[in-house]
């Protein structure tokens, strides 16, 4: 089975092989990662796993060789392929993969989902909820770059309400703070623009 992660969405793809990777019966022979082609890929998959009846072999990227698609795959590998970018889709190597592949969607959550998720995560830190539902606007106009930047996922969102959490309290400045684009995350990418 070959599966193509699509979607803007990085820590719900990560989320998902991180379940099936749990389920392998020994996760560190029967679980690989890769970042470019090596020939060692062609080696895992079609060979039977050592311990167990199912391996799982992570792609970061579309192989564009032909050998990947005349490979033996052993029955019980599974394949997820994860690009950063896709390759140039002309190519007939990259077609005949997409063709195939199943394919997952893994897009941005919805606004009242990703709400939702902030205020049980800061009532987790012992935020009371009324206090949350005060500062309901800033919270939304805090973490909207999710919506609108690439490099925000989930796990920024998470990382960015826990030490909202770890503050204790919740007020205009600590949403400021820690919010997707906090003044240390401002002056930070300005930073890099000045160098």
């Amino acid at each position: 089975m070959i599966v193509l992660m699509e979607g803007e969405e990085k820590y719900l793809k990560m989320k998902a092989i991180h379940k099936e990777k749990e389920k392998l019966e020994d996760m560190e022979l029967c679980f690989r990662e890769y970042w470019e082609w090596s020939p060692n890929i062609l080696d895992y998959i079609e060979s039977a796993p050592f311990l167990g009846e199912r391996k799982i072999c992570v792609l970061y990227f579309v192989p564009e060789v032909a050998d990947f698609l005349s490979a033996d795959i052993w029955d019980g590998t599974e394949i997820y392929i994860i690009p950063k970018e896709m390759p140039d889709t002309r190519k007939a190597v990259v077609k005949e993969i997409l063709v195939r592949c199943q394919k997952k969607q893994f897009e941005k959550v919805s606004k009242e989902l990703l709400y939702k998720s902030v205020r049980k995560r800061l009532e987790s830190h012992g935020i009371p909820g009324q206090e949350i539902e005060k500062y309901q606007d800033q919270l939304e106009r805090a973490f909207a770059p999710y919506y609108t930047e690439r490099e925000y996922d989930l796990f920024s969102v998470i990382q960015r309400v826990d030490m909202m959490g770890f503050a204790g309290n919740l007020n205009e400045q600590v949403i400021q703070e820690y919010g997707l684009e906090g003044m240390n995350l401002k002056a930070y990418k300005l930073s890099l623009i000045h160098i």
